[in-house]
């Protein structure tokens, strides 16, 4: 192995995806020439740091502090999502019920008050979020429910 196939090799090498023989072959080099295994030395610390330093939560603290919790996002575009009038709410509800997928559901209802991306993003984290998605369900149940309990019209003699 030269230098160059060194280099080369050598985020495999760390990230330890090589190949036992290209592995070794690497190794081996790296034994041999003072530069290379300087630079694997020098990567191996870095990688080791780095993983090191890095916390578990580390993206889920980033999201959180730069575009709020997922659950806050979601529920505060359950009144959009059904926003389309009772045929979204009904379509939202018997989907979540049966399962459909958002493709399914989307196929089946009008258009409702959020865009594509958004409808997208929120229907996502409602398939991974039992407590959002329970609450969507009740949403969609009220858009459903509420007409049926509205008063009717008072009688003329009021």
């Amino acid at each position: 192995m030269n230098c160059a196939l060194f280099n080369e090799r050598l985020g495999g090498l760390l990230a330890g995806t090589l190949s036992p023989e290209e592995k070794a072959r690497a190794e081996a080099h790296a034994a041999g020439c003072p530069r290379c295994g300087e630079v694997r030395a020098r990567w191996g610390e870095a990688a080791g740091r780095r993983s090191a330093d890095v916390p578990d939560d580390l993206a889920a603290g980033i999201l959180s502090r730069t575009s709020g919790s997922p659950c806050e996002r979601a529920r505060a575009r359950l009144g959009d999502l059904a926003d389309g009038g009772a045929g979204v709410c009904a379509v939202e509800r018997r989907g979540f019920l049966a399962g459909w997928s958002g493709a399914e559901r989307r196929r089946q209802a009008p258009v409702g008050g959020l865009g594509r991306v958004d409808r997208q993003l929120v229907e996502a984290h409602l398939r991974h979020c039992p407590d959002c998605a329970a609450l969507a369900a009740a949403v969609a149940r009220l858009g459903d429910d509420l007409p049926t309990l509205a008063a009717p019209s008072p009688p003329p003699e009021l």
